[in-house]
């Protein structure tokens, strides 16, 4: 039985700690896997974490500042019923997973432990908006855990300071003091979908104390070209934290990148427009 996407962002709440296990549909010709979610023991507590299972290359999402293990409900039946395995955790301090602990190391090494955890040596791995500003620096760090990866609307954690000063000129000064879906969703997405950004700010709203941003870790340009890793870097269009001229110019001084933008979307173009965004990872996957 497939988790209908209404009730998957809510699973955690009705389950207890132990795994649990349901069947995704797959499409014709291809063999059903097995979901689980549950809590994933790794160094400094516990992280929870959803699973489809299956035997295709794996594939792991981790979400942004406002998001969670949940935001991924666009994605994980899609994703799934295309032949990957695909998994979303919940980083340190995001409902449910445990806060941060005091010796917490910097959050790229969670998402090794993750692998570690799932018994997976490598994998595609995507990031959005702060989660980004993970995967960045695990592909710099750690290159041959990965098959290829996608940074969408954010260069956290790469330090460069061409891109930072762009970045600088091209923001408002009073981004941050505004409310998040100001900040983050755009306004074609506010205007038509009040239910979704209601959804949206549930999730949001669901996180306890996240972790300090100096856990993102850090990489160089440099560091990602010499990975040899196959990179994609996107963003929306009315994206305000990550306009398209700075994703752009990262990526041509990336020899192994290639840049896309998803139209008529802010800085959650995987919320915001899910089957644009779908179908723009899926080409680069494939």
């Amino acid at each position: 039985m497939e988790v209908p996407a209404r009730d998957a962002g809510r699973e955690w709440t009705r389950r207890a700690v132990i795994g649990t296990m349901v069947t995704l549909a797959a499409a014709p010709g291809r063999a059903r896997s097995t979901y689980r979610e549950g809590y994933l023991d790794v160094p400094g507590g516990r992280l929870w974490h959803w699973d489809t299972g299956g035997g295709g290359a794996p594939l792991i999402f981790v979400h942004p500042g406002t998001g969670g293990h949940e935001s991924w409900i666009h994605q994980r039946g899609v994703f799934a019923r295309a032949g990957f395995r695909t998994i979303a955790y919940s980083r340190w301090g995001y409902a449910p997973s445990d806060p941060a602990p005091a010796s917490a190391q910097p959050e790229p090494e969670d998402l090794l432990a993750v692998l570690d955890a799932t018994g997976i040596e490598r994998a595609h791995v995507v990031g959005v908006a702060a989660g980004a500003g993970i995967v960045g620096p695990f592909v710099g760090s750690y290159p041959n855990r990965v098959l290829r990866a996608a940074l969408f609307s954010s260069l956290l954690g790469i330090e460069d300071q061409e891109i930072d000063a762009m970045t600088a000129r091209l923001r408002s000064p009073g981004l941050s003091a505004m409310p998040s879906e100001f900040r983050e969703l755009g306004p074609s997405y506010r205007a038509a979908s009040p239910e979704g950004v209601a959804r949206w700010l549930e999730i949001e709203h669901g996180r306890a104390a996240p972790p300090s941003p100096q856990l993102r870790g850090k990489t160089t340009l440099a560091l990602l070209t010499a990975s040899r890793r196959p990179l994609l870097l996107a963003t929306g269009d009315a994206d305000q934290f990550a306009p398209p001229a700075v994703m752009r110019a990262a990526a041509a001084r990336l020899p192994n990148a290639r840049y896309r933008t998803v139209e008529d979307s802010g800085h959650a173009p995987f919320w915001e427009q899910p089957a644009q965004f779908n179908r723009l990872l899926l080409d680069f996957l494939r």
